[in-house]
């Protein structure tokens, strides 16, 4: 709700400096959010993340948590790396996911996968996706000011042998199948 926050303090900004009266749409109030939240089937939810997450024990290792070296008195550097994408390449990724009727959210957390199933040596991970929260039942959720991000575990498995694009179809199922149930 940051942008329609935003865009509010803007148009008020606006008309109080050209003289003119503040005048804003209304919106959804976030007590119907809240209603709507107390109205969905909680046991259901829960009965579906349990069968879901079945048998799903322990995080997924990625054995890179050991300290880099013990020359270092014992103090740990971590640093921050950044990777900006070029436009050729974000096309060419965008054009894969088109032709194979696939979301780049889908593209990338596949590549995300595979680099956890890779780190842990583990075909069966989980980690969890950010998904906005504002169902498309409820009408003017869009416009609502207020926090409704959830994350949702996603428990994949990256079998060495199926094809690339065969398994990434199998995400995308899997992630639509999740977001029934993508409330708190």
């Amino acid at each position: 709700s940051g942008s329609v926050l935003m865009r509010e303090v803007f148009d008020c900004y606006h008309a109080l400096c050209a003289g003119r009266p503040v005048s804003l749409p209304p919106t959804r109030p976030y007590r119907d959010y809240i209603d709507w939240l107390q109205q969905e089937d909680s046991a259901a939810a829960e009965t579906f993340w349990r069968a879901e997450l079945k048998g799903f024990l322990a995080p997924t290792p990625l054995g890179i948590g050991r300290p880099l070296s013990t020359a270092t008195d014992g103090v740990t550097f971590y640093g921050k790396e950044q990777l900006q994408l070029s436009a050729a390449l974000t096309s060419s990724l965008t054009a894969f996911a088109r032709r194979h009727h696939l979301t780049l959210n889908t593209v990338v957390q596949g590549a995300y996968a595979l680099l956890l199933s890779r780190y842990s040596r583990q075909e069966e991970i989980l980690f969890g996706i950010t998904v906005s929260g504002r169902p498309p039942t409820l009408a003017g959720s869009e416009e609502m000011v207020g926090l409704s991000i959830n994350t949702l575990p996603l428990l994949v498995n990256v079998p060495p042998t199926l094809p690339l694009v065969m398994w990434l179809k199998q995400l995308q199922a899997r992630q639509i199948a999740i977001q029934k149930y993508h409330y708190p």
